[in-house]
């Protein structure tokens, strides 16, 4: 099958997401001249050219993966087809994805950018998903992670669960938007049950002691007891949060 490179597209379109369009519909036209029957498997590369530089264009591992279900066709890749299979579904509904190639590249984007939720493979090149998730954990990580492996034994699962993931999601992934949106959905539950200690029957002064006293004793419990810093992040004077710590009767040291 020809490659779908839009910088040297066989059917002359310099559009990435158009060449990618061809060469999926020159995949299903070669299946069907083949006898679907008869085609066990597409071997796929996750990557291309002499240093591994070279992506597949928007959509298209989403169109082979459909090609391939619609014939009941196995593809074997380099777990290329996970992650961008995953993102182009979840983009498709205006989810803001981004798609790490390793532990390395990870922790750099969990340390610039927050998420509300990270999927993660087992078994990663260099440092593995499970040794990462024990060290996100064993740091306070509050972000949601879902482990997802292949290979994995019901151990693995299990370990996995202990040390704080969501869930264990064996692939091939099937129906990735609906889980999506059940743990996304669940952890907007839980958020809101953070502040169930309110009572919304008091007065709207003793309601809001009670969130400030909640408010402020989170931030200072992350930020190591920095008066300057927590003031900075209330949009507060020093003094003014000195005299409200004294009020909620919250000790500063």
């Amino acid at each position: 099958i020809e490659n779908p490179y839009a910088y040297r597209c066989p059917w002359g379109t310099k559009d990435p997401e158009e060449c990618g369009r061809m060469a999926a519909e020159q995949m299903e036209r070669v299946i069907k001249f083949e006898n679907p029957d008869s085609v066990a498997a597409i071997l796929m590369e996750g990557e291309s050219g002499s240093s591994g530089c070279i992506k597949y264009p928007k959509g298209f591992w989403k169109r082979i993966k459909t090609i391939a279900d619609k014939y009941g066709i196995l593809i074997i890749d380099d777990e290329g087809i996970n992650g961008e299979t995953i993102k182009d579904t979840l983009e498709d509904v205006n989810y803001n994805v981004v798609v790490a190639q390793d532990a390395a590249q990870a922790k750099t984007l969990i340390k610039d950018y927050t998420f509300d939720l990270v999927m993660m493979d087992v078994w990663m090149p260099g440092q593995d998903g499970m040794s990462l998730l024990e060290e996100w954990m064993n740091a306070g990580f509050s972000t949601p992670v879902v482990m997802m492996s292949g290979h994995a034994e019901h151990k693995d699962v299990v370990r996995a669960i202990r040390m704080g993931a969501v869930d264990f999601l064996k692939k091939p992934l099937h129906d990735i938007l609906s889980l999506v949106r059940k743990i996304l959905s669940e952890q907007v539950v839980y958020q809101e049950q953070q502040i169930s200690g309110i009572d919304f029957d008091l007065p709207l002064k003793a309601s809001r002691n009670i969130f400030e006293s909640q408010y402020f004793k989170h931030h200072l419990e992350k930020n190591n007891n920095n008066i300057a810093k927590v003031a900075e992040l209330a949009g507060l004077e020093r003094t003014t949060l000195y005299r409200k710590l004294k009020d909620l009767g919250i000790d500063k040291k």
